[in-house]
């Protein structure tokens, strides 16, 4: 049998490829459009920033009650406290000296890994919610009276639109009533959960990373746990 990459003619070589990269989404050009949406003359007029989330993690505009629903879920999402690891590698990035780029990057990373195994742990409730004939899976629902009042708060947010989102009134945690919120939505699919949980957090990750100074270890607990210097006197 002849080889072919010997003459420079292999697999790679004899497939017709693409001569240019395909726009599926975001199309060049005066006017950019994204999903054919003409962006500054529509979708910069009429929308808003969280129905322009879900069309491009969906292809689609939501609804008026889909839009206020996602609104509202992206914005209990938002905090994101210096004790969850995405603002505290942002904070420790920033005070190391990062450029702004650098100091985004690092939360930006950290935040879609802590939204990926958010949503990996949140997988069962993903299919609960496609099929909900049984009552809400024991590991998502609440026993917790502070949990309570945070998902009451997000149905008081929501108003009538609560009736639109499913297991809200099976007694959730509140991370996954926001899921259940983002089901609601019309954003099904693990990718649009993470989408959404990094566009969500990531300004609450940038403002608590550049409100801590460059260079200010001594504001940093460096001696936490406390530790103290021991000489090797072995040799």
């Amino acid at each position: 049998m002849k080889d072919n990459t010997e003459s420079g003619n292999g697999p790679i070589e004899a497939f017709p490829w693409p001569t240019q990269l395909t726009a599926r989404v975001v199309h060049p050009g005066h006017p950019p459009r994204l999903y054919g949406y003409d962006v500054q003359r529509d979708l910069a007029r009429h929308y808003s920033f969280s129905d322009l989330v879900a069309l491009s993690l969906t292809g689609e505009l939501p609804s008026a009650r889909g839009s206020r629903a996602l609104q509202v879920a992206m914005t209990f999402l938002l905090p994101c406290t210096i004790a969850e690891a995405p603002s505290h590698a942002a904070v420790l990035a920033r005070i190391c000296g990062a450029q702004p780029a650098g100091v985004l990057q690092a939360g930006a990373l950290t935040l879609a890994e802590q939204a990926a195994t958010w949503v990996r742990d949140h997988e069962p409730l993903r299919h609960w919610l496609a099929r909900p004939d049984s009552p809400l899976p024991a590991e998502f629902a609440s026993s917790d009276p502070s949990d309570d009042d945070a998902v009451q708060s997000l149905r008081d947010a929501l108003g009538d639109v609560q009736s639109d989102v499913v297991g809200l009134d099976q007694r959730p945690k509140p991370l996954p009533a926001l899921f259940c919120t983002l089901f609601a939505c019309g954003l099904r699919e693990p990718h649009q959960w993470v989408g959404v949980l990094l566009i969500a957090r990531l300004p609450a990750v940038a403002a608590e990373a550049f409100a801590a100074a460059a260079g200010d270890f001594r504001g940093y607990p460096m001696d936490l746990p406390h530790f103290r210097y021991q000489e090797d006197n072995r040799g």
